[in-house]
């Protein structure tokens, strides 16, 4: 039964009729139930897409000051490979950004959050300052760090 189905079952003039402090109490409790299957078809759907996640070829190079030298998948190669197998699991990644000043540093923070198609989130936050090496702009030191 739905919360309208349970609330429209009650007339105004009905022996059974609940207290506001009921109703509350009972509306708070479905929508608390709600969460938590959210919560457990999240978990769900998010074990079943770690199980489809591509290990991504390292296209990238970087060659470090001390002469050594890494790879790294590059950010393009990421988003093409895990959209399509999010999307049919039933969710979504998308960022926020935001660039506050800290004792007159600038940071960079982005914050991903993987939304489910029931509602459940979660998000996870990288925070670092901007990378300024290079002799980059303000805005491509910002990019930088957001990619």
């Amino acid at each position: 039964m739905t919360l309208k189905q349970w609330l429209d079952s009650f007339t105004p003039d009905c022996d059974n009729c609940l207290s506001p402090e009921s109703v509350v109490a009972y509306t708070a409790a479905y929508y608390q139930d709600q969460d938590r299957k959210a919560a457990v078809s999240f978990e769900n759907a998010f074990r079943r897409l770690q199980a489809d996640l591509p290990i991504i070829d390292e296209k990238g190079s970087i060659q470090y000051r001390d002469g050594r030298s890494g790879t790294y998948a590059l950010n393009e190669d990421i988003q093409d490979a895990i959209l399509p197998i999010l999307q049919a699991h039933g969710f979504t990644l998308h960022f926020e950004t935001v660039n506050p000043y800290n004792d007159g540093a600038l940071l960079v923070a982005v914050t991903g959050i993987l939304t489910h198609k029931r509602g459940h989130r979660r998000s996870t936050c990288f925070e670092s300052t901007a990378d300024m090496s290079g002799g980059k702009t303000v805005a491509q030191s910002r990019g930088s760090i957001m990619s």
